[in-house]
């Protein structure tokens, strides 16, 4: 009867040291995730049967989160904010293109020279599959918007080394009238519908 309470008590207390230590080693410190320099984002401005893509430096990328030793959901928490610098909009073989991409007015003003993503919350969707929604803002208007974002890990590895995100805006939430300024004039059936999307490296400080 004594050994059998003494090695209850042993159970009890091994018990007790595993969840303290668990505890400790789930939430041990928080993270920043960077992009490997040179990150684009990849845009699509979709119009009738067709669209026109082209692409914009990410800068300021930060991906805050708790640094996990175990199976449980690395993006819990998280907290994730970047920008889009308009002025590095680029399109292969198409200057005069690129010139209204990175005119005034569309998307950037002098007092909003960027368009900024700021996390709000993030949703769990599956096995490094989640939702990130948040606020963007364009010409100083913002508005919400969502990117489903699914992660690449190799099986040995306990969070994704790879991000890719997904996501579409509606343009005229944010007042632009995209064929004012690429075809000058404003269509009956405007261009509204822009997609982004980018896979991000992960870089863990």
């Amino acid at each position: 009867m004594k050994l059998l309470k003494t090695a209850s008590l042993l159970t009890l207390s091994l018990a007790f040291i595993a969840a303290t230590y668990s505890f400790t080693y789930e939430t041990d410190y928080a993270s920043l995730i960077h992009p490997t320099p040179g990150q684009n984002m990849n845009l699509f401005v979709s119009h009738g049967h067709c669209s026109s893509p082209f692409a914009g430096k990410v800068e300021n990328f930060n991906l805050e989160l708790t640094q996990r030793y175990d199976q449980g959901n690395p993006m819990e928490g998280a907290k994730l904010q970047f920008d889009i610098n308009p002025a590095t909009f680029a399109v292969c073989a198409d200057k005069e293109f690129v010139n209204k991409l990175q005119k005034p007015g569309l998307f950037w003003t002098d007092d909003a020279e960027k368009m900024t993503f700021i996390s709000t919350n993030i949703y769990t969707m599956g096995m490094d599959w989640y939702q990130i929604n948040g606020d963007l803002t364009i010409k100083g208007i913002t508005h919400e918007m969502k990117f489903m974002v699914t992660g690449i890990r190799k099986p040995q590895q306990r969070m994704a080394t790879q991000l890719i995100f997904e996501g579409q805006v509606n343009l005229e939430d944010w007042g632009i009238d995209y064929d004012k300024v690429i075809n000058r004039q404003s269509s009956s059936h405007p261009t509204k519908w822009m997609h982004l999307n980018m896979q991000v490296e992960i870089l863990i400080n």
